[in-house]
């Protein structure tokens, strides 16, 4: 949920998966800018290995505008979405790529 002002627009979670980190600067999904508008959130995931020079992975998170209101937000509307992100996170962090759409 962003807001600006008395303004709320809603994101529904659309896209979860893992790349490996070598693989990010390749992601055309990731870094289209065509297309409609969408919040793409990239993190480290995977496993840390100091000795190459962090994790192993990246989480990307895409999400697409839902409803837009004027109303207070719903505090646990997106409770079971970032639920399903931290369940896709904690049991892909083997090699190769991880998946989940909504």
């Amino acid at each position: 949920m962003l807001s600006a002002g008395d303004v709320r627009q809603a994101y529904k979670i659309t896209v979860v998966r893992q790349v490996p980190r070598t693989d990010l600067v390749d992601d055309e999904q990731a870094f289209d800018i065509g297309g409609p508008p969408r919040l793409v959130l990239i993190t480290c995931a995977g496993e840390f290995r100091p000795e190459r020079g962090g994790y192993s992975r990246n989480l990307i998170v895409v999400a697409h505008p839902g409803l837009m209101s004027a109303a207070p937000p719903d505090e646990g509307a997106n409770c079971e979405e970032l639920a399903l992100i931290n369940q896709s996170a904690a049991a892909n962090d083997a090699e190769g790529p991880a998946r989940w759409s909504a």
